[in-house]
C-alpha cells in the first residue's frame, strides 16, 4: 500500500480528497481536503522529499545559509511557527485548526488548516474575463500589504515575516482576504532582513513573468514599480542583490548568480535588474522589459 493509500484509509471518515502530492522521497508529502464538523479543512502532511543522504546534506546546507531546516519535522515546525507569527503580526494566512476528536494518529508530521475557497492571486490576475481596473485594485491591495509586512519585519528584525519562496500562486484571493501560504521554509538570521525583503520583491517580479501572459506581466511589473508604497525600499532591491553592503552577502549573491545563470532562466537577479531599469525609466528607451525572457 502506498503512503497515499495509507493516508486515504486512515482518513476515510473525513471524506478525504487528494489535492496535491509528491512521489519523491518518502511519498508522504501531500495536501488533502477533509470534511468534519460540517465544513472543509486542509490537511498538509510532511514527508522526506529526497533520498536520505541528499536530504541530510540539503538540511545542513540550509541551516548554514541562514534558512530553517529541510527535513519533514523541521518544515512542519517552521510552518506552524510562521502561520502563528504572521497572524499575530496582523498578516493574513490560513489559520491552524484542531484535529477532530477521534482522529487517528498519522505516520508523518501534519498540520490542519482552515480551507479558503477562491483562486490564487496568479489566477485572479490572469483571468481574461475579469475587469482590468478591478485587477489593478486587487494588485495594489496586495502591494500595500506586502509593504506593510516589510516595514514590520524591519522594525522587529523578524526574518520569518519574509516569504522565502514568494509567488503570486502562493497567495489566495478568498472574498476580501489575501492569504499567503507555503511558509514551510523561513529565514532565520536577523542580519538578513533587508536583503531578504529585496529577494522577496525580486522573486515576486520573477513570478509575474512566470505565471502571467507577457503583456499582463509587463503591465503588473509597471504597477509594482509605481504602486509599492516604499520608494526607497524598492530602489534598494537591485543594489542589495548585486552590490550588497555586506561583503559576505555580496559573495553569496555572486555565487548564487553564477549557479542560476547556468540554468538559463529568468531568475530573481534578472528581475532585480529589470526593476532597476524600470525605476530609472530605461524601458522607455527600448531597454528594460524588452530584455526579459518570457
Amino acid at each position: 500500500m502506498t503512503p497515499r493509500d495509507q493516508l486515504a484509509s486512515l482518513l476515510a471518515a473525513y471524506s478525504p480528497r487528494l489535492l496535491d502530492a509528491s512521489g519523491r522521497g518518502s511519498g508522504w508529502n501531500s495536501i488533502w481536503l477533509l470534511t468534519y464538523c460540517g465544513r472543509p479543512h486542509i490537511l498538509k502532511v510532511y514527508g522526506r522529499r529526497r533520498a536520505r543522504l541528499r536530504e541530510a546534506l540539503t538540511h545542513l546546507t540550509q541551516l548554514a545559509g541562514g534558512l530553517s531546516g529541510y527535513t519533514a519535522p523541521a518544515r512542519h515546525a517552521t510552518e506552524a511557527r510562521c502561520l502563528r507569527l504572521w497572524r499575530e503580526a496582523g498578516f493574513d494566512c490560513p489559520a491552524l485548526e484542531e484535529a477532530p476528536a477521534g482522529c487517528p494518529p498519522l505516520p508523518a508530521p501534519f498540520l490542519l488548516m482552515e480551507y479558503l475557497p477562491g483562486p490564487s492571486l496568479a489566477a485572479a490576475l490572469a483571468d481574461s474575463t475579469a475587469d482590468p481596473a478591478g485587477q489593478d485594485i486587487l494588485f495594489r491591495r496586495f502591494l500595500a500589504t506586502l509593504c506593510r509586512r516589510h516595514a514590520v519585519a524591519l522594525e522587529r528584525r523578524e526574518p520569518a515575516l519574509i516569504q522565502e519562496h514568494p509567488g503570486l500562486d502562493h497567495c489566495l484571493v478568498s472574498g476580501e482576504r489575501l492569504a499567503v501560504f507555503d511558509l514551510e521554509t523561513a529565514y532565520t538570521s536577523k542580519a538578513v532582513v533587508a536583503d531578504a525583503i529585496s529577494g522577496e520583491i525580486a522573486g515576486l517580479i520573477r513570478s509575474l513573468f512566470r505565471v502571467l501572459p507577457p503583456a499582463q506581466a509587463r503591465h503588473f511589473m509597471e504597477r509594482l514599480a509605481a504602486d509599492y508604497p516604499d520608494r526607497a525600499r524598492l530602489a534598494s532591491v537591485e543594489r542589495d542583490l548585486f552590490d550588497n553592503p555586506s561583503p559576505f552577502r555580496r559573495i553569496l549573491h555572486a555565487i548564487d548568480r553564477r549557479l542560476l545563470r547556468k540554468k538559463g532562466r529568468f531568475d530573481k537577479y534578472a528581475a532585480a535588474r529589470l526593476l532597476g531599469a524600470t525605476l530609472r525609466g530605461e524601458q522607455k528607451k527600448g531597454r528594460g522589459f524588452s530584455s526579459a525572457p518570457l
